[in-house]
């Protein structure tokens, strides 16, 4: 089991690289330093729990999962708006639209 006196000591060895490596994943600091903030907050989950053999893995692990996490979220809420329009076209693809293509055929055959 790790004390806090040496996940303060894994904080101050590891932080650059994790935070180079959530920079490079998310390319916000702002979000970087809060998903490392996370990182170690569930480092000191674990640790009550199990034994840490290797901290280093586990902190490169835990925070790439997050940024996934992070991404995967920001993704999908991007899609959002994609998926209100295609359901918004299927809504109002009756008469109207219909029309539009029987005009569309009744020109071509007029020429």
């Amino acid at each position: 089991m790790l004390t806090c006196a040496q996940i303060e000591r894994l904080f101050h060895q590891y932080r650059d690289e994790l935070m180079r490596r959530l920079r490079s994943m998310v390319s916000c600091r702002d979000t970087a330093a809060d998903l490392m903030q996370e990182t170690f907050i569930r480092l000191l989950r674990v640790v009550e729990t199990q034994s840490v053999e290797h901290p280093r893995a586990l902190l490169h692990r835990t925070a790439t999962n997050l940024a996934i996490d992070y991404l995967r979220t920001q993704r999908n809420a991007l899609n959002v708006p994609e998926q209100l329009e295609a359901s918004d076209k299927d809504r109002h693809t009756g008469e109207a639209g219909l029309g539009h293509v029987q005009n569309g055929s009744a020109f071509r055959s007029g020429t």
